[in-house]
């Protein structure tokens, strides 16, 4: 498996990354199995695939804070993402693993990892996996995940909350319309908590540590970072611009 910290200060570039890796692996362009993490530099809005815009997100608010919304490559829900709020991206070969075009173990498998890397940064809490793809500290929601097969290959990604300002989350977002039932209603304040909260002094270490269990649970070869070159860049920024920045795709629904 490929490695990659990949981070454009575009934030459409980022999402178009995603769904580059996977294009990527499912034309044979290269490895078939990457793993990414970036920390988000800007506060964005990313709704999924098939979300209908205005359901979802509260736009007077995001546009007051000059907080651009945008619509993912996968499904599932908004979610509000920024400093504080580590993002991570996995593409499997499902030919190498074929255990995965079962969605209930692709979800088992990936939650897993992810747990176990969220429990070293907080080995006194313990960090559960809830709903179909949530993880939780203390029964509140701390990471929000979501995928997309196409052909042979799974995009798997989401987000961990370990330092972000939550009160744009409640600003930013709208109650969803499907909620798991461990929620139990709750409004964004009560329903999502940081994983460890003020920890931005120990930012960069908490992310080292998270970043080695993170390789060393998806066996990420020790062949360097994954080459993203000047003809990639030039086709990210072009579905950038063309895909995620383009209102008739984030307005879509």
């Amino acid at each position: 498996m490929e490695f990659s910290e990949y981070i454009s200060p575009r934030f459409s570039e980022n999402l178009a990354f995603d769904e580059w890796l996977l294009g990527r692996a499912v034309e044979r362009r290269g490895g078939t199995e990457t793993l990414r993490i970036w920390r988000p530099q800007t506060h964005a809005v990313v709704i999924g695939r098939g979300s209908k815009f205005d359901n979802e997100v509260d736009t007077r608010f995001c546009a007051e804070h000059h907080i651009p919304v945008f619509r993912r490559h996968s499904g599932g829900a908004a979610i509000v993402t920024g400093p504080g709020c580590w993002m991570y991206s996995v593409v499997l070969d499902l030919s190498l693993r074929p255990e995965l075009r079962d969605l209930h173990a692709a979800h088992q498998t990936v939650m897993e990892q992810m747990q176990r890397a969220a429990q070293v940064l907080t080995p006194k809490t313990k960090i559960q996996v809830q709903g179909i793809c949530d993880l939780t500290v203390d029964g509140q929601k701390c990471s929000g995940n979501s995928l997309r097969v196409v052909r042979d290959h799974l995009l798997y990604h989401g987000t961990l909350l370990v330092d972000f300002d939550l009160r744009l989350l409640a600003g930013c977002l709208r109650t969803p319309p499907r909620q798991p039932e461990y929620r139990q209603q709750r409004p964004h304040g009560q329903f999502v908590a940081n994983l460890a909260c003020g920890c931005s002094d120990a930012a960069d270490e908490l992310w080292s540590q998270w970043r080695q269990q993170l390789k060393k649970g998806w066996r990420v070869s020790g062949n360097g970072p994954l080459t993203v070159t000047p003809e990639d860049q030039i086709a990210v920024g072009r579905l950038a611009t063309e895909k995620y920045e383009s209102s008739d795709w984030t307005r879509a629904r």
